[in-house]
C-alpha cells in the first residue's frame, strides 16, 4: 500500500515539476518520494463482538433449518450474553438477538406457543418481584431473555405507565411498543396500544402522527381507559386536543436574516475529547446550541448555557458545569466497549426558569434535570439527589 501509494504522489510532483507542462512531453523523470504513515493518520477498522458457533446455527435456520422451541432459548440466551453482531452482507451488521427476535415473532403457532409457555415458566417469579422493586433493568433483561412470557409483558405494562406518569415518555413508549409486537393476548395488547398513544404527546408528536398511529382501529372499539372503557374514536379526538398543529417554516428571505454577534465565554459547550470518539451524527451542534426564547438566547451544551438579552454581545449571565473531569473520553469509550451518544441538547422555559439536562455520569452521559432562574442564571433545583431517580437516564429532552 505504502509502495503504491509513493508511486503515485512521485508521478503527480514529477509531472507538476516537469518543463513544458501543457505541451507534449517526450520523457518524464520519475523520482522516488517516501511516504510515511504514522500511528494515529488512520484509525483501525472498529471491531464487533462476534460469536462464530451462534452466527453458523442461526444462518442455518435462516435457510429454513428446523428447530424447537428448546433450541431457539438456547440461541436466544448465548445472543444475550454475547452481544454478538452477525454479518448479514457487505459491512452489513445485525445484532443476533434482533435476528432472533424477528424469527420468534414469524414461528408458525405451534412452535410460538410452546416457546411462550417455557418462558412463562422461567420468568414468571423474576418479573413480579422486579416490578414489585421497580426495578426497570431487570425487567428489560428479562424482555430480551423470554420475550414471550405474559408476566414479562404485563411487568412492561405497570412500568410503562409508572414512567409514563413521571414524564419519560421515550422509555414508556419502548416498552409498550415491545409488549404490542410480540403479546398475543388482546386484553394485553389493548393496553399496550392506549399506553403507546398516550406516549405520542410526550415525545413531541403531532396530529398527523397521532392519526396515523390509529389506523387500522375500528372507531367504537372499546379500549382500557382511566380505569374503565372508552371508544377509540374518543381517545383520538382527547389526544388530538392535546396536541397542535406542527406548522412548516417558512424559509426567511435574503433580507430577513440578521448577522448576531455574540461574545462567547472561554468554556467549550461540549467536552470536546468527545467529538472524535462519538458517531458524528451524534453532534449536530458541536459549537453549541443556540435557542430563541422570546426576546433572549440561550447558548446550550452539556457543560455550558450562557443567557444573552436582544441585542447584546455579551451574556447576562453564564452556568458553567465546573469540577475536574471524571476520565478522558477515549478511555470512556475502551473502558465501556462502544461509542458515546450524546443525544440532543435542547433546553426550554416557561418564562420564569430555564430546564435543562445537567450534570455527568463516568460515560459523559446527562444524568439530572435542573432548573435555574432565567433573570439570574441561579440554580433553583435538580434532581441529582432525588432517590427514585437513580439509576435512570434521560432518553430526551
Amino acid at each position: 500500500m505504502r509502495a503504491f501509494v509513493s508511486s503515485i504522489i512521485s508521478a503527480l510532483i514529477a509531472a507538476l515539476i516537469c518543463p513544458g507542462w501543457g505541451e507534449r512531453v517526450e520523457r518524464i523523470e520519475v523520482r522516488p518520494v517516501r511516504v510515511e504513515i504514522r500511528p494515529g493518520m488512520t484509525r483501525p477498522a472498529p471491531r464487533f463482538p462476534s460469536d462464530p458457533r451462534l452466527e453458523s446455527r442461526l444462518k442455518a435456520i435462516m435457510r429454513g433449518g428446523k428447530i424447537d422451541a428448546e433450541g431457539i432459548q438456547s440461541l436466544l440466551e448465548r445472543a444475550v450474553e454475547s452481544g454478538a453482531l452477525v454479518r448479514i452482507g457487505k459491512s452489513i451488521y445485525r445484532s443476533a438477538w434482533h435476528l432472533l427476535d424477528e424469527l420468534i415473532l414469524s414461528m408458525d403457532e405451534g412452535t410460538r406457543s410452546k416457546l411462550a409457555e417455557l418462558h412463562e415458566m422461567r420468568a414468571r417469579v423474576r418479573a413480579g418481584a422486579a416490578l414489585k422493586r421497580g426495578d426497570l433493568r431487570t425487567i428489560v433483561e428479562l424482555f430480551r431473555l423470554y420475550p414471550l412470557s405474559r408476566s414479562v409483558h404485563e411487568a412492561m405494562l405497570m412500568m410503562g405507565e409508572r414512567l409514563l406518569r413521571r414524564g419519560f415518555s421515550n422509555s414508556a413508549y419502548w416498552l409498550f411498543r415491545s409488549v404490542l409486537s410480540h403479546s398475543t393476548d388482546p386484553a394485553i395488547a389493548d393496553k399496550a396500544k392506549v399506553g403507546l398513544w398516550l406516549s405520542l404527546p410526550g415525545l413531541g408528536a403531532g396530529p398527523d402522527e397521532i392519526e396515523k398511529a390509529f389506523e387500522g382501529v375500528p372507531p367504537g372499539a372499546e379500549l382500557p381507559w382511566m380505569g374503565g372503557v372508552e371508544r377509540a374514536d374518543r381517545i383520538k379526538s382527547r389526544l388530538l386536543s392535546s396536541v397542535e398543529p406542527i406548522p412548516e417554516p417558512a424559509a426567511p428571505s435574503l433580507s430577513e436574516i440578521k448577522l448576531l454577534k455574540l461574545r462567547l465565554p472561554p468554556v467549550p459547550p461540549w467536552d470536546f475529547d468527545l467529538i472524535g470518539q462519538a458517531k458524528p451524527e451524534t453532534f449536530p451542534d458541536v459549537l453549541g446550541r443556540l435557542v430563541e426564547i422570546g426576546d433572549k438566547l440561550i447558548l446550550s451544551g452539556p457543560e455550558l448555557i450562557a443567557l444573552f438579552e436582544e441585542g447584546a454581545e455579551r451574556p447576562l449571565w453564564v452556568r458553567k458545569l465546573g469540577g475536574p473531569r471524571i476520565e478522558d473520553a477515549g478511555e470512556r469509550v475502551r473502558r465501556r466497549g462502544g461509542w458515546i451518544h450524546p443525544g440532543r441538547f435542547v433546553p426550554a422555559a416557561d418564562g420564569e426558569r430555564l430546564y435543562s439536562r445537567w450534570g455527568v455520569d463516568e460515560s459523559g452521559r446527562m444524568v439530572s434535570v435542573a432548573a435555574f432562574d432565567l433573570r439570574t442564571g441561579r440554580m433553583i433545583w435538580s434532581t441529582a439527589d432525588d432517590p427514585e431517580l437513580e439509576g435512570l437516564r434521560f432518553a430526551t429532552d
